[in-house]
């Protein structure tokens, strides 16, 4: 039996829009998830 670990994710963003994009990204993907 493989053990769980928790789901790590990480998001590099070079400009202001990619950090607001991003963040809606990771809000659903942790809505969708947990």
């Amino acid at each position: 039996m493989v053990a769980q670990r928790p789901l790590t994710i990480a998001l590099v963003a070079g400009e202001t829009s990619g950090d607001i994009l991003g963040a809606g990204l990771i809000c659903a993907l942790k809505a969708r998830v947990f």
